[in-house]
């Protein structure tokens, strides 16, 4: 995936989503990017979507996808999308001249993998990427933070030793990684995401259901330059990846926040909502806040498909975001509600006018309760 500035222009900031056999565009991913100038890169959130097989076939093995670009743990407000009672139809007996069928609905496409592109500082400006895996079974994945390799895709400010934590529900034992050759080697290894560089780090790891948060930070509070991802090792599984969302310092220039994700699992669309969110963080106690968040949702070729300053400056959308129980506080937040065909898409999140501050990108799928 290529990163273009808001006018469509490509830069030389370079995301790629997809197959691959290099260790950061290897498979399918998430991705943002933190920064807040209108020259700046736009995001492409990404996801690839699979169709569903409608022969017997060998059962595939998980294959990692690459993620587009995805922090002290500081909390997130995620709101909750509930779930929509589905009326169950009665059978009633009718004469008819033999067994009819009914064509059930497609599936409608679920959102695989996630990562994110942002400026890591020190303090709360450290990078925090937030997902959710809903359903009934554990799922495996693999969490990566890059830095160092990112200095082939001709990034000059990148983080030089990320630091990689993951903290899970109550109960759950926070994970933390320096370098990923330190603890899991041969099982990195063999997932075929290992990062490219030792100074990286990476957490391979099976999960239940339920809310998870990746922190990115800088060894000895570094700054710079950071990618972090989530690849999902399991897409077969009874459980998904859905909400996910990047909190970090939006910049200018290459430093706005792009979220890359990738939609796949099943041919159907699928409604998600995107949020920028800014001014509301000034009530969990973040400071310095972005005061006006814009938000771009983008397809894989970098054409915008939507933008939006203030989401409730169309009636329409604010109208759907408001029935999904997901509008902003804040009228000057930024929300989009879209109904996407499986492939890959970036959100890029900047501030009005070069504006800068910590903001809040989220993907809600509305499939997910």
């Amino acid at each position: 995936m290529e990163l273009f500035t808001p006018d469509g222009i490509a830069t030389r900031y370079l995301f790629y989503v997809g197959a691959n056999t290099a260790p950061e565009t290897g498979l399918s991913y998430w991705s943002s990017l933190c920064n807040s100038t209108p020259e700046v890169l736009s995001s492409h959130l990404v996801f690839n979507v699979y169709g569903t097989c409608t022969a017997p076939a060998p059962t595939p093995t998980p294959s990692p996808t690459a993620t587009a670009t995805a922090p002290t743990p500081t909390p997130t407000a995620t709101a909750s999308a509930t779930a929509t009672p589905v009326a169950t139809a009665t059978a009633t007996a009718t004469p008819s001249p033999g067994p009819s069928s009914t064509p059930s609905a497609t599936p409608a496409a679920e959102p695989l993998n996630l990562s994110t592109r942002m400026l890591v500082q020190a303090g709360d400006n450290v990078g925090i990427g937030g997902f959710i895996i809903a359903g009934s079974a554990p799922k495996q994945l693999v969490l990566r933070a890059i830095g160092p390799s990112l200095a082939q895709s001709g990034v000059s400010d990148a983080l030089a030793d990320p630091v990689l934590e993951l903290h899970g529900p109550a109960g759950f034992i926070t994970i933390i990684n320096d370098n990923w050759r330190a603890t899991q080697e041969a099982e990195l290894l063999a997932t075929g995401v290992a990062p490219a560089h030792n100074l990286e780090s990476a957490i391979l790891a099976t999960l239940n259901p339920g809310a998870y948060t990746a922190i990115v930070r800088g060894k000895n509070n570094a700054s710079g330059i950071a990618l972090i991802e989530v690849y999902d090792l399991s897409q077969a599984s009874a459980s998904r990846l859905g909400n996910i969302s990047t909190r970090a310092f939006v910049s200018t220039g290459s430093s706005v926040v792009i979220a890359g994700f990738i939609l796949g699992g099943h041919a159907g669309n699928a409604n998600v909502i995107l949020r920028g969110i800014g001014p509301s963080l000034a009530g969990f106690g973040v400071p310095g806040a972005l005061a006006n968040p814009i938000l771009q949702l983008r397809d894989a070729n970098g054409g915008l498909l939507q933008e939006n300053d203030d989401w409730e400056d169309d009636p329409s959308q604010a109208a759907i975001i408001t029935a999904a129980g997901l509008a902003p506080t804040n009228s000057l937040e930024s929300a989009i509600a879209a109904t996407l065909s499986p492939g890959q898409y970036t959100a890029l999140l900047f501030g009005l006018n070069n504006g800068t501050g910590v903001g809040l990108v989220e993907v809600y799928n509305r499939a997910i309760p």
